[in-house]
């Protein structure tokens, strides 16, 4: 991030400047805008991120109201899955998730919850129709779900009963 190797750092809030005295005493110290420093753009996007995840976790309905008719096609048969809820959800059913850029994910059929006690770890373990398995933090995501087809039900038990789960 600094050109020279940093002997120090002064921040001046009020000019929104970053002061950087470096360790060789031939260069000048230079300054830097604080809004262009990484290590604030991260703190940043960090703060915003848990503010949208305290939203998901008090279920906050206007918000999932807007998603469901953003994607209204594609989460037709989908219902909005609350982390409280995350335990009864039944294998072989449907994920679909969205960013909290509220780009979506087409997701894939729940194989296993891992960890479901503990929210902030809790992740579910997803399959394509390609056999690609992948794991996703719920705590990361806006979760919708689709339970099977009936009439598929012997199609999804060979699908989850292979070896290769046991």
């Amino acid at each position: 991030m600094s050109r020279y190797p940093v002997g120090k750092i002064i921040i001046n809030k009020q000019r929104g400047l970053k002061i950087i005295i470096p360790y060789d005493k031939s260069i000048k110290p230079y300054s830097i805008p604080i809004e262009i420093d990484n290590d604030t753009k991260n703190n940043a996007k960090i703060k915003e991120i848990m503010e949208l995840t305290k939203d998901i976790n008090n279920n906050n309905d206007d918000f999932i109201k807007c998603l469901k008719q953003k994607f209204q096609q594609e989460l037709e048969y989908y219902e909005y899955v609350n982390k409280d809820k995350i335990e009864s959800l039944a294998y072989g059913g449907f994920i679909r998730y969205i960013t909290f850029d509220e780009q979506l994910k087409y997701g894939g059929m729940l194989i296993k919850i891992i960890d479901p006690e503990n929210h902030d770890k809790t992740q579910l373990l997803l399959k394509n129709s390609s056999n690609k398995l992948w794991a996703i933090r719920i705590r990361n995501y806006h979760l919708f779900y689709r339970p099977h087809d009936i009439e598929n039900q012997m199609i999804r038990e060979l699908f989850l009963n292979s070896e290769y789960y046991k």
